[in-house]
């Protein structure tokens, strides 16, 4: 047997047994989600009279329906809406990194990019 038989035939059954016999699905997943994720963004501001006070902007421009936003503001506060806005204050001043987890949805695929945004509080 060839080298390059070998090798596709060890892939199928690494892919068979790894992915629960739906390989092309589950690759098909993978891109579709590394995609969306080129497609989502966050814009995190420092409000100009309040120095703790963040406002956070989800921007997504693909074609899935955003079903949820989790805003980790890196202070240990983690809240869930629908909504693509959330705002913050902090009580302290320091760097923090606001990550989002973006639940995107088509039927039953889902997909959940993370941006994120180090920004410094004063």
């Amino acid at each position: 047997m060839r080298k390059n038989q070998l090798w596709t035939i060890l892939t199928g059954i690494v892919c068979l047994a790894m992915l629960g016999f739906n390989c092309k699905k589950s690759a098909d997943a993978v891109v579709d989600c590394l995609g969306e994720s080129l497609l989502t963004s966050i814009k995190v501001n420092v409000d100009a009279t309040n120095p703790k006070l963040v406002h956070v902007e989800v921007n997504y421009s693909g074609s899935l329906t955003v079903a949820s936003v989790t805003y980790n503001y890196g202070d240990g506060t983690t809240e869930t809406l629908t909504a693509k806005t959330s705002s913050h204050v902090y009580t302290a001043a320091g760097t923090y990194t606001v990550t989002t987890s973006i639940k995107l949805t088509r039927g039953s695929s889902t997909c959940t990019p993370s941006p994120k945004k180090t920004i410094t509080v004063n």
